[in-house]
């Protein structure tokens, strides 16, 4: 039978345990952000302990951040007192054309807000989680966040979030309270899919990259989704991607192998647009036209790729719309740290130009019109121009292949 002392020291633990499960539902979402906790008078149910244990654990769960006490309405999950220590935003992204151009128009844009925009350019060797801790030590009033990394430190991620207002771009983090501002990825691969279709495609093969990440599993599903709509039957065989995360520069071999095959397809899925310039190349240097012998279509309309007088068709992703909305987001949960996360769809739109197979009088944009940001760009698209018949033993895209700027 355990001592006087040894049960009263157990007892003087329970609170700790009481205030450990109550941290644990926070960080798993199990409790939202913004939402009261059950009364004192609940936990003490729930948990079977003395009132004095339930007050211990819950001054313990604000003292260590988890949650705030409003006098006499109780206690809210999340920090909620953070003070705000400074006008300054960060963003955490990758440097690429896309970035590049939405934090140049977010930072005008926050600056007539009475906010600064600053930049940290992720690279593989600095972790996305690390630049997050650096704008919660510098006192930074809020993130937003382009995901680079598919599998952070989750605690890392979590505390932040808990400390201060995060908005995610594109794909959403695990297990944390954040807005979102995304696509609607799922529509749009089905919209490109059908579309090839309709321009005739009898087995359309996709390409490009596959990872880990939700937003690209639903393009395949969407992709997928439009075939079993038109009744055709996708094979295995026609997944040719050329690409994942970890890999320095894309592989054409699977997708050559597809492309020389006696069944090849007649249409191509390129996801995304990173890699419509090698999809294009590989399939000249095995001898088809685009689009005559096969036609192609891509998730983003960012890289300008002609083939003869044929321009991209695409899905193009709205990019002022999801900085709008970014903006937004942020400015509202700086102000009002504690309302719930929301989730934002920003606008998508189908650009039809040659490379899909489209007759001219059918093209809705300009042969190299940006379609994905309006107005004047801060700076260039890549450029990629080719002709139909590719010199296989000419290597430089300057010669006979293609031209690239």
């Amino acid at each position: 039978m355990p001592s006087k002392r040894e049960r009263s020291a157990s007892t003087r633990n329970i609170f700790r345990d009481v205030a450990s499960d109550l941290q644990k539902q926070i960080a798993d979402c199990s409790i939202e952000l913004g939402r009261y906790l059950p009364t004192e008078r609940d936990l003490q149910l729930q948990y079977n302990v003395s009132r004095s244990t339930i007050r211990r654990a819950l001054s313990r769960l604000i003292d260590d951040g988890w949650a705030h006490n409003v006098p006499n309405k109780g206690v809210i999950a999340g920090s909620g007192l953070r003070p705000l220590k400074s006008n300054r935003i960060a963003i955490i992204d990758q440097d690429n054309f896309v970035t590049r151009v939405l934090f140049t128009r977010m930072q005008d844009r926050l600056r007539t807000l009475g906010y600064e925009l600053e930049q940290f350019v992720g690279v593989e060797q600095m972790p996305m989680e690390q630049e997050m801790l650096r704008a919660l030590d510098q006192d930074f009033a809020g993130i937003i966040l382009w995901p680079y990394q598919g599998f952070p430190n989750q605690e890392i991620i979590r505390r932040v979030c808990q400390s201060m207002p995060v908005v995610v771009l594109d794909h959403r983090l695990r297990d944390s309270n954040h807005d979102l501002v995304t696509f609607d990825h799922f529509e749009n691969g089905r919209r490109a899919t059908r579309h090839l279709i309709e321009m005739g495609c009898q087995r359309v093969a996709i390409t490009g990259m596959m990872d880990m990440l939700d937003t690209t599993h639903q393009i395949f599903c969407g992709y997928m989704a439009a075939q079993f709509d038109a009744g055709l039957k996708p094979q295995a065989r026609d997944y040719a991607f050329i690409h994942t995360s970890g890999m320095e520069e894309a592989d054409p071999i699977p997708l050559r192998t597809r492309l020389t095959a006696e069944d090849r397809p007649d249409g191509l899925l390129v996801l995304t647009d990173d890699f419509l310039a090698v999809t294009i190349e590989t399939a000249l240097r095995v001898g088809l036209r685009v689009p005559q012998d096969i036609k192609v279509m891509s998730i983003g309309d960012d890289v300008d790729v002609t083939v003869e007088s044929c321009g991209t068709s695409a899905v193009a992703r709205d990019w002022d719309d999801m900085m709008n909305r970014a903006v937004e987001l942020i400015v509202e949960r700086i102000e009002d740290p504690m309302r719930s996360p929301r989730i934002q769809i920003a606008n998508s739109s189908m650009v039809i130009r040659g490379l899909c197979g489209a007759p001219q009088e059918k093209w809705n944009a300009g042969l190299h019109e940006p379609t994905s940001f309006n107005g004047k760009l801060p700076f260039p698209r890549k450029q990629y121009s080719y002709r139909n018949h590719w010199s296989v033993d000419v290597a430089d895209r300057t010669h006979s292949g293609g031209i690239t700027t």
